[in-house]
């Protein structure tokens, strides 16, 4: 692919399209309250030019529940898998790895800040520096997949919903670029506020990357800059937004 931030396509694989669906999804203004029960494993490697700084502090449980309000930082982890090695409390590097966590506040209602990034996500993703195919391609939240599709109609599967409670969170599996034998998670929690929404935004799981640390990385620079382009496009100052 051209372009200097794409994802990472290192794995060949066929077209994803050409898997068999799992179970519908109900699209977001008529969905109401469901949860589908899947199973995936998946990876997004991102390259992105800008890094930032990440400050510590609070709990995952937190950072989902309104806790303290946390910006561009990292918690502990709040979807590790990793087990405990025989006769020993210590913990690999991978296991030690935080969640990244970034939150924004946009104007409007819950239910309005769900939709904005769950019905629209083609409007406000930067598809041309972190995108699978690029400016022109279109991605949504389609039946219970995250799903891009080329102009020319090859598709990319970036990851599969298996815990859909809208207008309030969603949680993913994450492997845009990748394929689905190496996983992040992601979590999007939805908070109403006196000025607002406040969106929360948790990635985690990173002992299921291929390289968890450059992973980790890649996306602590990466979620301010695809959270930014979302402030935007709910009206939110870029100023103020970025």
């Amino acid at each position: 692919m051209s372009g200097p931030y794409r994802f990472n396509t290192q794995t060949p694989h066929q077209p994803e399209s050409s898997q068999s669906a799992p179970t519908r999804k109900p699209s977001t203004t008529s969905r109401g309250s469901t949860t589908v029960a899947l199973s995936s494993k998946q990876l997004w490697p991102p390259s992105c030019r800008s890094r930032w700084s990440v400050a510590g502090g609070g709990s995952s449980q937190e950072a989902l529940q309104g806790g303290p309000r946390v910006e561009w930082s990292t918690m502990n982890s709040l979807f590790s898998h990793g087990s405990e090695p025989f006769g020993s409390d210590d913990k690999s590097p991978t296991e030690l790895l935080e969640p990244v966590v970034n939150t924004v506040v946009v104007p409007g209602n819950v239910a309005h800040a769900f939709a904005g990034f769950t019905d629209h996500t083609h409007l406000w993703w930067p598809l041309d520096t972190l995108g699978v195919y690029g400016a022109g391609s279109y991605v949504e939240f389609e039946e219970n997949l995250i799903l891009e599709t080329a102009d020319d109609g090859r598709t990319s599967i970036w990851g599969t919903l298996d815990d859909w409670q809208p207008p309030l969170s969603f949680h993913a599996t994450w492997h845009p670029g990748s394929t689905a034998l190496w996983s992040t998670e992601l979590r999007a929690a939805f908070r109403p506020l006196a000025a607002g929404t406040e969106v929360r935004i948790v990635h985690d799981g990173w002992e299921g990357a291929e390289n968890p640390a450059a992973t980790r990385a890649q996306y602590v620079a990466a979620w301010p800059l695809i959270l930014a382009r979302y402030c935007r496009f709910m009206g939110v100052p870029e100023a103020s937004g970025a």
